[in-house]
């Protein structure tokens, strides 16, 4: 199944890429994209707990599941005032 990702803040910046486009095999869950994330482009660190999901615009969590066309936006905490 093809999943769409957006990157945005920090992400963004570490991959490279506004956006990217993966082949997840069908029944993914939202934890299979980020490790594939983090294997493609070294990001470990920007994963964790952190780390707002977003999936066709409604917040997932890890075990969220994936279908094919899907739009996930990956957003890293911003500070400042």
């Amino acid at each position: 199944m093809i999943v769409h990702v957006e990157y945005t803040a920090q992400l963004r910046v570490q991959t490279g890429l506004a956006t990217e486009t993966f082949d997840l095999a069908d029944g993914a869950r939202l934890e299979a994209l980020l490790q594939t994330v983090a294997d493609r482009h070294d990001v470990t660190a920007f994963l964790g707990d952190n780390l707002l999901c977003f999936v066709g615009g409604a917040q997932a969590d890890a075990d969220h599941p994936l279908a094919d066309g899907d739009h996930v936006t990956l957003l890293t905490p911003i500070s400042g005032g």
